[in-house]
């Protein structure tokens, strides 16, 4: 059975603690929450004291992950706990998963792991990602390391955490029994999960499988995507990931015309549009449908 360990201070935001606690044992998984107090009892940053299963100096064994709650003032709290950052260290060096969320990814930018990554962090504090390319998306996962940005994008993170310690199957069946409506989350992933090989197409193809459903935001998702995919591999290159993934999009949205035309217009870069080679279709491998 995977291994999570869920790390508090005082002062963290109790959403981004409970929520991944939550999912991910309904998940089958054994994740923990950690105080690095020395007493279990810890107070979240709205007033709300849970216990912790552990104490920081009780653990015995690696964890399959290591996740960062954020909230103020536990995730400075979390960033002074000398144990704490060796430990991250530790698991970073050994390309095992690291997650944070909300202000916790600051934590991960002073140690250096998310150097040269794309990441995602509270709104305004982008500057903490240092060597980061910040992104602003509910959930960014590059590499072994995981970030999301509020205490509203707990439940999308967590599923996330949840599909990357088991499977897609796993994942979508905690969907299904949230009665939740993945939008962007699944998109990240596979966006993170695609970009360190250049491939836009297996992008495409990993969020319509688990969009196939709900064709409108598997089509947004899919734009979103690819946006994210110019901005960070270069216009004129993704030009011919869009060639390569131009039939996959058509065949999946072949009945929503007017969709599929808003889908070009809002986010294409118009950049790629004005390198086109084709002036009858906005880019090459797609056709009017």
């Amino acid at each position: 059975m995977k291994k999570v360990y869920v790390f508090l201070a005082e002062g963290f935001e109790e959403m981004e603690a409970v929520t991944p606690i939550d999912l991910l044992r309904r998940a089958g998984v054994d994740a923990k929450l950690v105080s690095v107090t020395g007493n279990r009892a810890v107070t979240g940053a709205h007033g709300v004291t849970y216990l912790a299963d552990l104490l920081f100096e009780e653990i015995e064994e690696d964890a399959d992950m290591l996740v960062l709650p954020g909230g103020l003032p536990g995730t400075t709290n979390l960033q002074a706990h000398e144990g704490l950052t060796r430990l991250l260290l530790q698991q970073h060096e050994a390309h095992k998963w690291v997650a944070a969320i909300c202000a916790a990814p600051m934590v991960l930018g002073a140690l250096g792991i998310v150097k040269d990554r794309h990441a995602t962090i509270y709104p305004g504090i982008e500057d903490k990602l240092i060597g980061a390319t910040p992104l602003a998306d509910e959930v960014v996962v590059d590499g072994n390391v995981i970030t999301s940005r509020a205490p509203g994008t707990a439940i999308p993170f967590a599923i996330a955490l949840a599909k990357l310690l088991t499977d897609e199957k796993t994942a979508a069946a905690l969907t299904e029994d949230l009665v939740f409506r993945i939008r962007r989350s699944f998109g990240c992933i596979a966006f993170g999960q695609a970009a360190g090989n250049g491939s836009f197409q297996h992008a495409a193809k990993r969020i319509f499988t688990f969009r196939k459903q709900a064709k409108k935001d598997a089509l947004r998702d899919a734009g979103e995507v690819l946006l994210l995919h110019a901005r960070c591999q270069g216009f004129d290159r993704n030009a011919e990931y869009l060639c390569d993934s131009g039939l996959i999009i058509r065949r999946l949205f072949r009945f929503q015309k007017n969709i599929y035309h808003f889908y070009l217009r809002l986010y294409a870069p118009p950049i790629i549009l004005q390198k086109s080679p084709h002036t009858t279709s906005p880019l090459r491998g797609f056709s009017p449908l």
